[in-house]
């Protein structure tokens, strides 16, 4: 007798951000967070910004938060994965 099990792996996306100290990496991961829990309802596991932000708070930025933000060139750049 054999049995058929059926499991669905749901789709992951990475985003991976990238750049120097003190370009506003983490106040952009926070904000994306932000987006995708609020407007679409999906699951975000990030490590790295669940630590970033028991760390900082950044609902509200300070003017050299927004500042360093607004003053780094971003690349976006969409790919499906494969080289």
């Amino acid at each position: 007798m054999s049995k058929t099990v059926k499991v669905k792996i749901p789709e992951l996306v990475t985003i991976t951000i990238s750049g120097p100290t003190s370009t506003g990496k983490s106040i952009i991961m926070e904000r994306i967070n932000k987006l995708l829990r609020n407007e679409f309802n999906a699951e975000v596991v990030s490590p790295n910004l669940d630590q970033e932000l028991s760390m900082n708070d950044y609902s509200k930025l300070d003017t050299w938060q927004i500042n360093m933000v607004k003053d780094t060139i971003w690349f976006l750049q969409e790919t499906n994965g494969e080289k």
